[in-house]
């Protein structure tokens, strides 16, 4: 059985929010966080971008300042002790492993980072292994833009996602990129199977028009499958591009229930 030694994964599933790129959607978070009876780790998403470090006004999805970055960073994990993912915009030669090393020095100022994903559809491998040789307590994420990856065939979508498990043992498959697209749960269960039917073992997140509505629905349909998920959302929780703390904690609660049920907490 190929893939990551779980005896020393973090726990999972966990609940996700993407896309945390304001002082205000950090204190929107946090106040839903607390609200929530969670019976998983919420975790949450956070930008970084190789176009910030060239020059800090340039502004985007992918893009915080380290100033914005601290502060975002200090009031999620210290006041709602959520876990933290930076999601990595790469140059467009590829490279992102001096970038990722940057970000990751400054979040180690305020507390750890727990997930790192790049976001790009197959990252060069040898500047993964770098980074897990370097920060081996970092769990790195294999981003899958479904919505990329169109011309693909399921079997060789799969191919490629396994020529990376042993150093990004979670699977992000990504329906939308944070334009709300829905998830296509046939298409998930069909990369998993083939997966599995290669004897590769690893965690999957789900991502792609998740809300408050329809986050049990993800959940429930791919652990009837027989696999249970990590879950994702970001631009159905907002309001105007910001974070709404409600749909948040909407969106959280549901979730969190329906992991308790399937997990008896």
């Amino acid at each position: 059985m190929h893939g990551y030694n779980f005896s020393k994964a973090r726990s999972f599933p966990w609940i996700s929010v993407t896309g945390v790129s304001s002082l205000s959607d950090a204190e929107q978070l946090t106040m839903a966080v607390r609200k929530t009876k969670n019976s998983v780790p919420i975790v949450c998403g956070i930008g970084g971008s190789y176009k910030r470090l060239l020059d800090s006004s340039k502004r985007g999805e992918h893009s915080l300042s380290f100033n914005e970055l601290n502060g975002i960073v200090k009031k999620v994990a210290c006041d709602s002790k959520s876990r933290i993912v930076l999601h990595y915009l790469p140059k467009p030669d590829g490279d992102f492993y001096s970038g990722c090393m940057c970000y990751i020095e400054e979040i180690a100022k305020e507390t750890t980072l727990d997930y790192l994903q790049i976001t790009k559809e197959w990252p060069d491998i040898k500047q993964l292994e770098c980074l897990h040789k370097n920060v081996p307590d970092i769990d790195i994420i294999l981003q899958v833009p479904l919505y990329k990856l169109q011309d693909l065939t399921m079997d060789a979508i799969g191919i490629n996602i396994s020529r990376y498990i042993d150093i990004a043992p979670t699977i992000a498959l990504d329906a939308s990129g944070g334009q709300g697209t829905p998830h296509n749960c046939a298409v998930s269960k069909q990369i998993i199977d083939i997966l599995v039917s290669r004897q590769i073992k690893a965690n999957y997140v789900l991502a792609g028009g998740v809300d408050w509505e329809n986050v049990d629905k993800y959940i429930l349909e791919l652990y009837r499958h027989g696999h249970l998920c990590a879950i994702d959302a970001q631009s159905k929780l907002q309001t105007g591009f910001q974070l709404d703390g409600n749909k948040v904690y909407n969106y959280l609660q549901s979730g969190c229930n329906t992991y308790s049920s399937i997990l008896s907490i």
